[in-house]
């Protein structure tokens, strides 16, 4: 059985840029008590192969569960036919070919790893970010007395869904990155110009605002105030 983690950046495990080692871990001994005979660890990184192995840490913990660990070279593919109409052919691990099973981690990342849905939402990690900053300060307590509400999210999307079908398109409303587009582009960039613009802002800062992020124009819009206040309410139910 060939285990292919998340292991493409040359990172430590406190980046999130791979897959945890310790889950690497737990993932081979179930293998191996599930009746594999041999496991083994590989992934085609994209920086230098061994400064990614070595960083990473997941050859570490799984060498400490018996697992092979294969650090894969330009020698070790084969061409395989991959039965298509345009790309008939695709250098494969030759490791691949020789196991049952392969199991790719990738693929459960895009789905539910929290880096990746972080950088897809950044709204979800927003509010992660200001869950965390609070709960250290003593400004929030997680309470789970109000999940008997969270089912209403369903609700909300299957109108949402009828509403599509029904040609009427309702979705920009509750899009996270539809707001936090309108949050940051109406109310927070217009606040930091007239910081700008009054002089509260140190040189150094107005410098870099002024020539990389808000340009040599200002923007300010009518409905402002009332988009900041529905996107601090919007980041305010994280507290509920």
């Amino acid at each position: 059985m060939a285990i292919k983690p998340n292991m493409a950046w040359a990172r430590e495990p406190m980046y999130a840029a791979n897959t945890n080692p310790e889950v690497v871990a737990e993932v081979v001994k179930l293998c191996y008590r599930a009746g594999a005979k041999e496991v083994y660890v590989t992934d085609n990184p994209c920086d230098n192969a061994r400064t990614v192995f070595n960083l990473s840490q997941i050859p570490l913990f799984a060498q400490k569960e018996n697992a092979e660990v294969f650090i894969p070279q330009s020698r070790h593919y084969e061409n395989m036919n991959i039965g298509g109409t345009f790309l008939i052919e695709w250098p494969v691990l030759a490791l691949f070919k020789k196991v049952d099973k392969v199991i790719n981690f990738i693929l459960l990342t895009l789905v539910l790893g929290r880096f990746f849905c972080g950088w897809v939402c950044p709204f979800g990690t927003m509010h992660h970010f200001f869950s965390f900053i609070f709960e250290k300060i003593g400004l929030y307590k997680k309470d789970n007395s109000l999940q008997n509400f969270y089912k209403w999210k369903y609700y909300i999307l299957f109108f949402i869904l009828f509403g599509a079908i029904l040609g009427v398109n309702l979705s920009g409303y509750f899009d996270p990155l539809s707001i936090i587009v309108k949050g940051f582009g109406i109310f927070l960039l217009p606040v930091v110009s007239l910081l700008y613009k009054y002089q509260f802002l140190p040189y150094g800062i107005k410098d870099i605002l002024f020539y990389y992020i808000l340009g040599r124009e200002e923007f300010y819009y009518s409905q402002a105030f009332m988009v900041g206040l529905f996107f601090f309410d919007i980041i305010n139910i994280e507290f509920l």
